[in-house]
């Protein structure tokens, strides 16, 4: 009996596993082709728009749609230390997949920090795949905010992604 239940437990396991990555393959896929999309139109909106506070190297949120329909929203903020880049995409007008990455800026060999050049490799990436609204599967490497339990990435990006959503069609 016991053994039935651990091969079964392994079982299920394993077809999660592959069910999770079936699932990752198709939004991977509609993402890219959304990026393919070159009869996407553009809004774009500076930090003042969109951000509750303003930061030391600016912002941007750039709207990728066609017609009333928001594909992909990409948001660019500069701070002090780096440059972290969010990539919201849709579908059906639900968020399905957000891409974080973080570059730093390089330093001396004193500390000080270089503006001018950023790290080509990014310090973090973050990769949030959603489904009905819900954070599904999530991947990362490198640190961020969301190591602390008190921040919830699923909530976070629902929320900034129906606040950018509000932006363009009140300002469209």
């Amino acid at each position: 009996m016991r053994r039935s239940i651990i091969i079964l437990l392994i079982c299920f396991s394993t077809f999660a596993k592959a069910q999770q990555s079936v699932l990752r393959k198709e939004i991977d896929s509609i993402c890219k082709a959304i990026d393919k999309d070159a009869l996407l139109k553009t809004k774009k909106y500076d930090q003042e728009a969109f951000m509750d506070q303003t930061t030391d190297e600016g912002g941007e949120l750039i709207v990728y749609h066609r017609n009333d329909t928001v594909h992909r929203i990409k948001e660019q903020v500069g701070l002090s230390y780096a440059i972290i880049i969010r990539n919201y995409y849709f579908k059906d007008k639900l968020l399905l997949f957000v891409k974080e990455e973080e570059y730093l800026y390089e330093t001396d060999k004193e500390g000080g920090i270089k503006k001018e050049k950023l790290s080509k490799k990014p310090g973090f990436v973050g990769k949030y795949y959603f489904q009905k609204g819900k954070l599904t599967d999530q991947e990362s490497l490198g640190h961020n905010r969301f190591e602390d339990d008190n921040i919830d990435a699923e909530k976070e990006y629902l929320t900034l992604a129906k606040k950018y959503m509000t932006l363009f069609f009140r300002r469209k």
